[in-house]
């Protein structure tokens, strides 16, 4: 049995935090993605990006899905998404 994508371990560089997005994340959320540059280029964004968009976005992950902020210091500067397509592959997005 595969690991749940909620299950992604964070990263860290020196730089550089990658983990799991939480429901205390979704204003700094908000104000990354609503952006025209962003919500125009992502079709299930909406635009513009409110608050109760990035915690309903948060809340969406589970087993299959799993959307991880990319984080320097304390700013979020992107988010990528995994997201499980069958037993043996992943597809990931991103917005910086």
């Amino acid at each position: 049995m595969k690991p749940p994508l909620t299950d992604f371990p964070s990263h860290e560089t020196e730089r550089l935090r990658i983990l799991p997005l939480r429901s205390t994340d979704a204003e700094a959320l908000r104000a990354l993605t609503d952006d025209p540059a962003v919500t125009g280029a992502i079709d299930f964004l909406s635009s513009p990006f409110q608050l109760a968009d990035a915690q309903a976005l948060i809340r969406s992950n589970d087993d299959e899905n799993c959307f991880l902020g990319a984080w320097d210091d304390a700013a979020l500067i992107g988010v990528v998404g995994a997201h499980a397509r069958g037993d043996d592959r992943i597809e990931i997005g991103y917005w910086i």
